[in-house]
């Protein structure tokens, strides 16, 4: 380029200077007007370098953030809509990792195009609220983007990640409206019905008392979606009656509350698709109490668990507990058993009860501190369990020395027994008694045993044993002195102290006995036993006393009876003996002879004088009772009246129809007495001995919970200290000791 440079000129010095400084002046202008124009060449020339190299450095960070993992949502992500009370939504979606936000953007659906988004929301957390103004009945598509942001020389640059959710949805919330229950009973079912849309599940959820949901039960939709994609289903074309049941028995999806405590249900509604859940708002607390899900009706039932042993159960009902009480059906009384609150086992177990016995249960449901006034609409349950004769824990007596063997097949003696010993049975088998001695347990020969009937048998027969108060023994009317109305020798142990009699019979007779008395209760009579074995002593005491006077006068005066309640009444004191005036009579028609005889029969005719099959436990005297009124059935004579008038021959319809029950069953009569039935099968059979003494209750006696001693009136041992065969035994207050 030419640099202009003007002519010098011959000035003054002064004017030199001024040059000078002017030439100075212009060249430094020029100088910096030159280097601006290579500055301008050379500015945009960096700028461009400068673009260059941050795209470069773009590119790679790009490549570094692509790289990284987790940048998207999962395949199998839902959005979220949960609809609240107040009509207002939350919308909810699952994070991405690294994610800096996320934007959601909701538009109207329409077919092949979308309108300008109704709503857009850019978000930090994974949820946000949506506007009550976006519209309800109309197809919407809800998106949700996530992104990150990048870093770049101090900058935040915001990206897409590309990973989206996308949905289609009518914002109608699911719900549950006139939501109804019904319990039934029978089977143990609470009925749920309600409104809503088919196309929805509904989950039912139980509350504990921190409010912690548990799943009871999920209904499925009942429209069938198999057909349908995401956009037709949203349109929630099926509204109608939706229906769950739940089970409340055992093993059942809840469980009957406690007295006290209910239940506490809600119910969710949920539709769900592919890419979306949406739940609507909950229930009310739905809440079943014990009352409400239990039934009023109480039924109990029983089965047998052993000889007379039952288990008695019931179903639950409405109520706090239950009582189980007992009564025998001769007694008007109810006896508490055992009260059972709510939580316990429906369970009696009966143990062994006495054998014989028409037992009634009663289970009846209570309420515990019930202040409302209403009373409990549940009818108490009665069953009728009729027992069975059963020798477990009888008292039994040897007849005769009798060898105690291990077990049934005798072969090894443990030690032995005397007769007449009171012993306790704790097993039966193979025609053999297991018992504990002193020396352990073991089996004895039950053909040889005499058996206690009362325990035996119960109540299949009544039982007086008059010999043991008052005895019968009259000649037509007309008293004996020192037998009629006295305690008869060999009986001073047969009544105990709270009125009730021992009546020992050799066990094979006693069973022969249980079909007769079962067969007299179906034709409406029951047995009455006046006496069965009687000791040898007796029989020779009774013989001899009679035989003293029998031909002597009979007296002005004919014997007056008195019950067992007026013998206890008057302190159970027998009647003192009394001199006899054995001079004959001037007139034999009045004497006991003619009255006995008739001239025809003899004295050895009803009183055996060198032994009777009552001395060998077995025979019986007996009578029929009306199962009904409890009175005797009438006679042609008295019971022991030891005349003519009592000769089978003479049998009335009454004595015929004992007859007709006995004979069947195995027993044969003898012709003087009508009440006389003995077992002659057995006596050929098994050779019983004759036992001379009579016998008593004393002895160890054992029950369901224990062993305890029974005195010869019929009373245990309490809170005190005994020594029995040299062991000294401690008996607590209930009796029961070790033994």
């Amino acid at each position: 380029m030419a640099v202009f440079i003007p002519e010098r000129y011959d000035y003054s010095e002064r004017e030199s200077d001024n040059k000078e400084r002017q030439y100075r002046s212009y060249n430094k202008n020029y100088r910096k007007k030159k280097k601006n124009r290579r500055l301008g060449k050379l500015i945009p020339l960096v700028i461009f370098l400068l673009l260059d190299i941050t795209l470069f450095l773009t590119l790679i960070v790009l490549m570094v953030s692509n790289s990284h993992t987790g940048t998207g949502f999962d395949s199998k992500a839902k959005v979220t809509i949960i609809g609240q009370n107040d009509g207002s939504m939350i919308l909810r979606w699952p994070g991405v990792e690294g994610a800096k936000g996320y934007e959601v953007l909701i538009d109207r659906e329409s077919v092949g195009n979308s309108d300008k988004p109704v709503f857009t929301e850019h978000c930090t957390e994974t949820e946000c609220n949506l506007p009550n103004s976006l519209s309800r009945n109309e197809p919407l598509r809800i998106t949700v983007r996530s992104y990150r942001d990048i870093s770049l020389f101090g900058h935040d640059i915001r990206r897409d990640t590309g990973s989206l959710i996308e949905t289609v949805v009518v914002l109608k919330d699911p719900a549950v409206t006139d939501l109804v229950s019904e319990v039934d009973m029978n089977n143990k079912i609470v009925n749920f019905s309600w409104k809503g849309y088919k196309e929805d599940e509904y989950f039912l959820y139980e509350l504990d008392e921190k409010g912690e949901k548990r799943l009871v039960k999920r209904s499925e939709p009942l429209a069938d979606k198999s057909n349908k994609d995401d956009n037709s289903y949203s349109l929630l074309s099926d509204y109608g009656t939706v229906s769950m049941s739940l089970s409340y028995n055992d093993g059942g999806d809840i469980s009957v509350p406690d007295p006290g405590n209910e239940i506490r249900l809600l119910m969710l509604p949920v539709r769900s698709t592919e890419q979306m859940a949406y739940y609507g708002s909950a229930t009310s607390i739905i809440v079943l109490n014990r009352d409400y899900l239990l039934s009023s009706e109480l039924k109990a039932e029983y089965e047998e668990t052993g000889t007379n042993s039952y288990r008695i159960t019931w179903n639950e009902t409405k109520g706090d507990g239950y009582d189980i009480h007992v009564r025998e059906k001769s007694s008007e009384e109810w006896v508490l058993l055992r009260s059972f609150s709510a939580k316990d086992e429906r369970v009696y177990e009966t143990g062994v009860l006495d054998p014989g016995v028409e037992y009634k249960f009663r289970v009846s449901a209570f309420k515990n501190n019930d202040i409302s006034g209403q009373e409990l609409s549940v009818f108490p349950s009665e069953i009728d369990i009729k027992t069975k004769s059963n020798s477990l824990y009888s008292t039994i007596w040897p007849t005769k020395a009798l060898e105690v063997y291990t077990d049934t097949q005798r072969e090894e003696v443990i030690g032995k027994v005397k007769a007449g010993r009171a012993l306790c049975v704790l097993e039966e088998r193979d025609d053999m008694f297991k018992i504990r001695i002193k020396d352990g347990e073991g089996f004895i020969d039950s053909n040889y045993c005499m058996i206690n009937l009362p325990e035996y048998m119960g109540d299949l027969c009544k039982y007086d044993i008059t010999n043991a108060y008052s005895s019968l023994y009259l000649v037509h009317e007309y008293t004996i002195p020192n037998v009629s109305g006295t305690v008869i020798p060999g009986y001073e142990n047969v009544l105990l102290g709270d009125g009730t009699f021992i009546v020992p019979l050799l066990y094979p007779v006693a069973k022969k006995l249980v079909p007769a008395a079962n067969k007299a209760i179906d034709q409406g009579y029951r047995i009455l036993i006046y006496d069965s074995f009687r000791p040898y002593v007796a029989t020779r005491y009774i013989y001899d006393t009679t035989n003293l006077i029998l031909d002597t006068a009979l007296p002005d005066e004919q014997f007056k009876q008195i019950s067992l309640k007026e013998y206890l009444d008057r302190g159970g004191n027998p009647q003192e003996p009394v001199e006899v005036n054995t001079e004959p009579a001037l007139e034999p028609e009045k004497t006991y002879r003619y009255m006995m005889t008739n001239n025809v029969w003899k004295l050895s005719s009803f009183l055996a004088q060198s032994g009777s099959n009552h001395n060998l436990g077995i025979a019986m005297d007996m009578t029929l009772t009306d199962i009904d009124t409890g009175e005797e059935l009438l006679m042609q004579s008295r019971m022991h009246d030891l005349s003519f008038y009592s000769v089978k021959s003479s049998n009335n319809e009454a004595a015929d129809k004992l007859k007709d029950i006995m004979v069947p069953s195995g027993f044969n009569m003898i012709s003087s007495e009508w009440w006389h039935f003995q077992d002659d099968d057995t006596k050929t059979e098994v050779r019983p001995p004759r036992v001379e003494e009579g016998v008593s209750i004393e002895g160890f006696k054992r029950n369901d919970k224990g062993w305890r001693y029974r005195q010869k009136n019929g009373e245990y041992i309490t809170s005190s200290e005994m020594t029995v065969d040299g062991v000294k035994y401690i008996f607590d207050e209930e009796g029961y000791t070790d033994y």
